[in-house]
């Protein structure tokens, strides 16, 4: 098997900027990362955990996710927290009735919507990787069952009186008399 090679985002973990986190978004930051004090010894620490994660997945005989990204993407520096957003004055309109709804302002409504969002997407990727694997796993139960399970049909004779017995509205209903 071609051994995958997935990309490696680095970011800062915490405020006050002293970590850094490694992690490939194909396999997700919850199933497999590295921690450093720079992006070297997070990227290092990563490569190291990734083997025996992968090494684990397979010995689980649960699938790999398919490597997409190959460049590293190196975050050294945080974002300003401050975006513009467009929308139609409908759309603005609604979420400024909302924040008002929830006694908050409009910014924090945003910004409460987008957070739910972006768990949401995260905790839906979880769960489809979770619902892969329990699906490959309930296919290697089901056929180790059928190789252990053999059917045998009983003798033709013991069928015979039985047919025999059944009156015609028995055959169309499936009783027997």
């Amino acid at each position: 098997m071609k051994k995958q090679e997935y990309g490696i985002r680095v970011e800062r973990r915490d405020d006050d900027h002293s970590e850094y986190i490694a992690y490939s978004e194909e396999l997700g930051a919850m199933a497999c990362c590295g921690l450093g004090a720079t992006p070297e010894e997070a990227i290092a620490d990563y490569v190291a955990n990734e083997a025996t994660y992968l090494e684990q997945v397979l010995a689980l005989g649960m699938q790999l996710p398919v490597a997409k990204h190959k460049n590293l993407a190196v975050e050294t520096r945080m974002p300003s927290g401050t975006f513009t957003v467009r929308t139609s004055p409908e759309i603005h309109a609604a979420i400024i009735k909302k924040a008002t709804e929830q006694s908050v302002s409009l910014n924090l409504f945003v910004n409460q919507v987008l957070s739910s969002a972006n768990a949401w997407q995260d905790a839906r990727q979880w769960m489809d990787g979770r619902a892969d694997a329990l699906e490959a796993q309930l296919e290697r139960h089901h056929s180790d069952m059928a190789a252990r399970v053999t059917f045998r049909a009983p003798p033709a004779q013991a069928w015979k009186g039985k047919l025999d017995n059944m009156t015609q509205s028995d055959q169309e209903y499936g009783t027997a008399a």
